[in-house]
């Protein structure tokens, strides 16, 4: 007795944290998981025992989807549907809160004899989804933002804002290297001449002997130079 209390607690609380579990007598139908934003991935998993049959889904009054059940077993005793769908991203269908997700299935039951007048099948339930808000990982959020469609971005972001004032000049960068050498400039003009020097300082007087003795060689000199002419031309008149 004990063990089955804590199997069904154990039960209840997989339920509560992981998805909606409802069953009839034939039909078992789990909605996972039961909260999550516009982009969670929603399963829905339906088992019963029959012949094949249609699901309807509805969000909030809502059509969302129609399926064909799908055999799973070889003698076709266990049918159902495995179908992954998302929260309608429309207004007021993806508003924040709980939303009701409805579903009929029609099917004819698996009968040993079945009659030709037999009667289909109807089974319908009523299970809940909550929309809470996203906040994905810091390290995410580029890749998550990529993800969201355009119509949600304007939601988000906006209009844009009024440009602020100017920021205040930075300080003044550290002095950078020197360049290489530049080439060698053209040749420029002659200038103009410059202004006098200044006088020169006045000689020594020049010596009385120097000057009697210049005087008296060149005398000699031209002495020596006469008397050569004078035998010179005594000598071709002989």
């Amino acid at each position: 007795m004990r063990l089955r209390k804590t199997t069904f607690l154990l039960a209840l609380l997989a339920m509560l944290n992981f998805g909606v579990f409802v069953s009839s007598a034939d039909t078992t139908v789990r909605l996972s998981p039961s909260s999550g934003s516009l982009l969670t991935n929603i399963f829905l998993q339906v088992r019963y025992s029959g012949h094949a049959g249609i699901l309807y889904l509805f969000w909030d009054g809502k059509s969302v989807l129609t399926g064909v059940s799908q055999n799973l077993n070889d003698q076709n005793l266990v049918l159902g549907f495995d179908i992954t769908f998302n929260p309608p991203n429309l207004h007021p269908y993806s508003e924040l809160g709980i939303h009701q997700v409805y579903i009929e299935i029609y099917y004819k039951a698996f009968v040993e004899q079945p009659s030709l007048h037999e009667e289909p099948r109807f089974f319908n339930t009523t299970l809940s989804f909550e929309i809470v808000k996203y906040y994905p990982p810091t390290s995410e959020w580029w890749t998550w933002w990529e993800t969201v469609p355009i119509e949600i971005r304007q939601q988000l972001i906006g209009p844009q804002g009024l440009q602020g004032p100017t920021g205040l000049q930075g300080p003044r960068g550290v002095t950078g290297p020197t360049g290489p050498q530049g080439p060698k400039g053209d040749t420029g003009s002659v200038g103009p001449q410059g202004p006098a020097g200044p006088k020169g300082e006045t000689g020594d007087p020049y010596p009385v002997w120097a000057l009697y003795a210049t005087v008296g060689m060149s005398l000699a000199s031209l002495i020596i130079s006469f008397a050569a002419l004078l035998i010179a031309s005594r000598g071709r008149k002989n």
